[in-house]
């Protein structure tokens, strides 16, 4: 037993040895407890840093940092999970929980969080948050177990916001949601049409090598259709709802399981139903 401990102690030293030189041009700033799991592993490259207030516990969970600051606040958990920032910024608030999940920001995008901020992904191989060059401000007690995805646009979501399993959100202009807001299973909200209406451009999209290379080049993004969703207060979503493009959904309004909208501007208090949807005056 002493032999293995030795032994262990050794291959601690020799871990810390070969990442020193890799973490000398970062900050890791650490106030209180933190655990890290058997797997976990933390990589710091130049101008770095990460900030932990207290009590964060990773599990299996690795963080790799380039030029980016991840700031995390007091009691944060994770479990399995995997948070790259590349040339980005995260901050979350106090008491968030972390479980199954992978948050993935590049080129320069920023992830501001408040307290309770819940991200529960199905897996780290799934991408709940995703963020490219790109802006996502999401207010306190956020449940987050959608997947988010933002290209070169803006995010933001109120207090107290539910997104529950199998919806996607796909952001390329704008999608704004307010508080206190439910939205259901499998539930889709897309600002863009994701390709051209042309059939030459999606051919191209193909030569270039989609759906296993870059998503698409700045042409192409350019001829995409894209309109911004804006989403008020007190607002319920049932499951296998598609808000497309243009949408705009005041205060209290309820829409009905698999309605789908394009464009349709809701008043306050409606409900919205079928496809297309409608709503009675």
């Amino acid at each position: 037993m002493k032999r293995f401990i030795q032994y262990a102690i050794a291959w601690v030293r020799i871990r810390i040895y070969l990442l020193l030189p890799f973490s000398r041009p970062s900050r890791l700033v650490i106030k209180g407890k933190l655990s890290l799991g058997w797997r976990s592993l933390i990589l710091l490259d130049t101008k770095s840093k990460i900030v932990i207030e207290g009590d964060c516990t990773f599990i299996d969970t690795v963080i790799q940092l380039g030029d980016a600051t991840l700031r995390l606040g007091k009691n944060c958990t994770a479990k399995n999970s995997r948070i790259v920032l590349m040339n980005s910024n995260m901050t979350v608030g106090d008491k968030a929980y972390f479980e199954h999940t992978l948050i993935y920001l590049t080129q320069q995008s920023s992830l501001q969080a408040e307290a309770y901020f819940h991200c529960v992904g199905k897996g780290v191989d799934r991408l709940p948050i995703y963020g490219s060059a790109s802006t996502l401000n999401v207010a306190d007690n956020v449940n987050v177990k959608a997947e988010i995805y933002c290209q070169n646009a803006s995010f933001t979501c109120g207090s107290t916001v539910f997104l529950n399993e199998g919806t996607q959100i796909r952001c390329h202009k704008g999608i704004t949601l307010g508080s206190n807001i439910m939205v259901s299973y499998d539930c889709l909200i897309f600002d863009t049409n994701t390709h051209s209406l042309s059939a030459a451009d999606r051919r191209k999209e193909f030569s270039d090598g989609y759906p296993n290379s870059a998503y698409q080049d700045k042409d192409s993004r350019e001829k995409v259709k894209m309109e911004p969703i804006r989403i008020g207060n007190d607002v319920w979503i049932g499951t296998r709802a598609i808000i497309l493009k243009g949408t705009s959904l005041g205060n209290e309004v309820i829409v009905g399981a698999a309605s789908v909208m394009s464009g349709l501007q809701v008043p306050d208090g409606k409900i919205v139903f079928g496809n297309p949807a409608t709503y009675k005056p």
